[in-house]
């Protein structure tokens, strides 16, 4: 079974047990695979936006890697469903390391549950955020981006709103993008 999908480490391009990986070169760990922080295996997710659950922004160096050999998909005893597609697996190559750029290329073209996620967890400049949810691909929840959007970069607190109050505010922001503030101020 081969699995692709991101892996997070440190700056210095190090797993968390201190173990160098460098892009383009392959990596195998012995014993039986098991998901967790006891586990054993190189962990690993298949949605970019689930990586930075575990990492702060700032403090990781993402990776694009598949994942092979014995697998070992993550538990969440407390869901019915997984709200995080995680796994760890025996044999892992390392892609590329990715840009900032190709992250953002990477969430644009994704749902919007993972651009949820992704805005919750990753520190995005207002223009960023306007173009991920310009290239959303789940048109038919293209709204709960808007919301996230909102919440997690502008700082408005649109949970707190009533729901017609929401929809004005989405309306507006889909109609007028950054600017969606200064309309109807006389700007």
């Amino acid at each position: 079974m081969e699995i692709k999908g991101y892996k997070g480490f440190n700056k210095d391009k190090t797993n968390r047990y201190g173990m160098q990986f460098e892009e383009g070169k392959s990596y195998h760990t012995d014993g039986p695979i098991s998901f967790g922080n006891n586990g054993n295996g190189f962990h690993m997710a298949t949605h970019l936006s689930d990586v930075f659950r575990f990492f702060r922004p700032e403090d990781v160096v993402t990776a694009s890697v598949v994942g092979s050999g014995e697998v070992a998909e993550g538990e969440y005893d407390d869901w019915s469903e997984p709200y995080y597609d995680m796994y760890s697996v025996s044999d892992l190559y390392v892609v590329k390391f990715l840009t900032r750029d190709e992250i953002i290329n990477v969430i644009k073209n994704s749902s919007a549950s993972d651009i949820v996620k992704f805005f919750a967890t990753y520190n995005v400049t207002e223009e960023e955020g306007y173009e991920i949810i310009r290239n959303c691909t789940d048109k038919g929840d293209y709204e709960k981006a808007v919301r996230a959007l909102l919440f997690y970069i502008h700082k408005v607190n649109i949970y707190n709103m009533g729901y017609r109050e929401q929809e004005r505010v989405v309306k507006k922001v889909l109609e007028y993008g950054q600017n969606y503030s200064q309309r109807g101020k006389g700007k």
